[in-house]
C-alpha cells in the first residue's frame, strides 16, 4: 500500500514537472485555437447572420483553459513576474495578432517585401537598370495590402485565393536599408509558404507568430534580468502600442524587443559582482544589434557609461570595456550603412509636394542652429499631447483605428504607478540617472532631427512625421529613474491585481480593433 502511494507521488511529481515545462506551449496553442474560432464566430454572426454553436463550444472550452492557466501561474509565481508576464502576454498578444488584419500595422507592407526577398537569399536589395532600388515580390502580397484588406470579409476572400509565388511584380523597396537580423526569423515562414504553396495570408499570420514568440522569449528574460522595476517592465511591455508593434511584421517588433533586452542586461551587469567573458560577449552583441537596427537608437549604447560608477572594479578596466562596446557599435552601424543598397529610391509624391529635400534641410540646420532649436521647442509644445497618446496606442493600424482615451489614461496610471508599488532593494544612483536621462533626450532629439531632414519641408517651423511609437525604446529609461529603494507603497496582492487590470484594458483595445474591421 505504501509502495503504491510512493509510486503515485512520484508519478504526480513527474506530471507536475512536465506541466511546468510545457504550460506556456499549451497556453500558446490553446490561445491560438480560441482566437481563431472566436474570429470565425464573429464573422459568421456578422456576414452569415447566425451564431455558430460549434465555435461557441470550442471558445468556451479553450477560454476556460486560458483563464485557468493564468490563475494558476499568478498564484504559483507571486514573486516570478517574468512568468506572470508570459502567462498574460500570450492571450493578449494572440488577440492583437489574429484580429489586427495582416498588413494593417504601420509600414507593414514594406517590411513584408523585405522579409520575402531575404527568404529568397537576397540579403541586399538590388538596383534595377535605372539605378532605382526595387524588389520582385509575388503579386499576391502586393495586391493584398492595407488598402484592399479593410474588413474581415476582405480577409476571408483573400484566404480563399491561391498564392502563385512565381507570378512577381517589381515594386519600390522602402525597407531596403533595414538590417538582416530583423527579418531572418519570419523570413523562414515565407520560405515554407513558397515550398509548400501555402496561402499568403496564412504565411503572414505564421510570420507574425514568429515575431510574437521572439517578443515573449525576450520579454521573459528582460524582466528576469531586471535587478529592480520588474513590475514596471511587465506593464511597459504590455502597453497597447508595444503589443501592437510586437505582433506585426514591422522591423520595430524586433528592434524594440532587443533594445529593451539590452537595457535590462545593462542593469543586470551593473549590479552583478563578477562579469565574465561570456557576459561581455553577449552584451557587446546586443549593443551592436541596437546600433545596427536603427541609427537613431545608437546613443542608447551610451547607457553603458554607468559602469564607470562601479567602485569595485578598476577604472581602466571599465573604460576599456565601455570603449570596446561603443566603438564596435559605431563601426557596425557605419559598416551596414556602407553595405546596404546603393541606388536611388523612387520619388515619393509626398516628398515632392511638401518640398522635402534632405541635403538642403541639413544645410538649413547648420546655417540656422538657433532657428532649428526653436523648431524643436515649438514641435514639442504643439505635439507633446499627441506623442503621449500615440505612444500609448490612441491610433492603431495605419493611424485610423481610434482607441478610447479613457483606456489609455487608465493604463498610463498603471504604468506611472508601477515603480512605486513594487519593493526594490536597488535603485539607480544620481550619476546613472543623469546618464539615462541624457541618453533619452539625445535619442529623442535624433528622432526628431531625422524626421525633420527626411520628412519635413525645408525650413518649416514644425517637424512632421513623428509618431509616438518611435519613443518605445527610450521612455523606459525615464521611468526607471522613478524606482526608489525601500520606498514602495505596500498594496496587498499587487502582483495579482496588475495582471488582471492589464488584461482588461488590453481586451477593450482589442474589442475596438474588432469593431473597426467587422462593421
Amino acid at each position: 500500500m505504501e509502495e503504491a502511494k510512493e509510486i503515485a507521488t512520484i508519478d504526480n511529481e513527474k506530471v507536475k514537472q512536465i506541466l511546468n515545462k510545457t504550460i506556456f506551449i499549451l497556453e500558446f496553442i490553446i490561445s491560438a485555437i480560441f482566437m481563431i474560432f472566436y474570429y470565425k464566430f464573429i464573422c459568421k454572426r456578422a456576414y452569415e447572420g447566425y451564431n455558430s454553436v460549434k465555435c461557441l463550444i470550442i471558445c468556451g472550452i479553450t477560454g476556460i483553459g486560458i483563464v485557468a492557466t493564468i490563475i494558476y501561474m499568478i498564484i504559483k509565481n507571486k514573486d516570478r513576474i517574468e512568468k506572470i508576464f508570459v502567462a498574460i502576454a500570450i492571450p493578449i498578444g494572440m488577440a492583437y495578432l489574429i484580429f489586427l488584419i495582416p498588413t494593417y500595422a504601420p509600414d507593414e507592407n514594406a517590411h513584408i517585401y523585405r522579409s520575402y526577398e531575404i527568404s529568397e537569399g537576397i540579403l541586399v536589395t538590388q538596383s534595377n537598370e535605372e539605378n532605382l532600388i526595387k524588389s520582385n515580390i509575388p503579386k499576391f502580397f502586393v495586391d493584398n495590402n492595407h488598402l484592399t484588406l479593410k474588413k474581415y470579409s476582405d480577409l476571408n476572400e483573400a484566404l480563399k485565393q491561391e498564392t502563385d509565388y512565381n507570378e512577381k511584380i517589381e515594386i519600390d523597396a522602402p525597407a531596403s536599408s533595414y538590417f538582416l537580423t530583423l527579418y531572418f526569423p519570419n523570413s523562414l515562414m515565407f520560405s515554407l509558404g513558397r515550398v509548400f504553396n501555402i496561402n499568403g495570408i496564412i504565411v503572414l499570420y505564421l510570420a507574425r507568430m514568429v515575431n510574437f514568440i521572439i517578443f515573449l522569449i525576450c520579454g521573459y528574460y528582460t524582466i528576469k534580468l531586471m535587478p529592480f522595476g520588474k513590475l514596471l517592465m511587465m506593464t511597459y511591455l504590455l502597453i497597447p502600442m508595444v503589443v501592437h508593434q510586437a505582433i506585426s511584421l514591422s522591423a520595430d517588433s524586433i528592434t524594440n524587443t532587443i533594445t529593451l533586452l539590452f537595457i535590462a542586461y545593462t542593469l543586470n551587469l551593473y549590479y552583478r559582482e563578477n562579469i565574465n567573458r561570456k557576459n561581455k560577449i553577449i552584451y557587446i552583441l546586443l549593443a551592436v544589434l541596437v546600433a545596427i537596427h536603427k541609427t537613431a537608437y545608437l546613443p542608447i549604447v551610451l547607457i553603458s557609461l554607468i559602469f564607470l560608477n562601479r567602485k569595485d572594479k578598476p577604472k581602466k578596466q571599465q573604460i576599456k570595456f565601455i570603449a570596446i562596446v561603443i566603438i564596435l557599435s559605431i563601426i557596425a552601424g557605419i559598416a551596414w550603412m556602407a553595405l546596404s543598397s546603393t541606388g536611388e529610391k523612387a520619388q515619393d509624391i509626398y516628398l515632392i509636394t511638401n518640398n522635402v529635400n534632405s541635403s538642403e534641410q541639413v544645410k538649413y540646420i547648420i546655417q540656422h542652429p538657433f532657428n532649428y532649436l526653436k523648431v524643436l521647442v515649438k514641435t514639442m509644445i504643439v505635439n507633446c499631447g499627441n506623442y503621449y497618446l500615440w505612444f500609448m496606442g490612441c491610433s492603431m493600424g495605419w493611424m485610423d483605428i481610434g482607441i478610447r482615451r479613457l483606456y489609455l489614461h487608465l493604463y498610463f496610471i498603471l504604468l506611472i504607478c508601477s515603480p512605486f508599488l513594487e519593493k526594490h532593494d536597488k535603485e539607480l544612483d544620481i550619476k546613472s540617472k543623469i546618464i539615462f536621462l541624457l541618453v533619452a533626450i539625445m535619442v529623442f532629439v535624433l528622432i526628431l532631427t531625422a524626421l525633420y531632414i527626411g520628412h519635413s519641408g525645408v525650413g518649416t517651423d514644425i517637424i512632421k512625421g513623428v509618431q509616438g511609437r518611435y519613443f518605445i525604446p527610450i521612455v523606459i529609461l525615464v521611468l526607471l529613474c522613478l524606482c526608489r529603494k525601500n520606498k514602495n507603497i505596500n498594496i496587498k496582492y499587487i502582483q495579482m491585481i496588475y495582471p488582471v487590470l492589464i488584461i482588461l484594458l488590453n481586451m477593450q483595445v482589442v474589442r475596438t480593433i474588432m469593431n473597426f474591421f467587422i462593421t
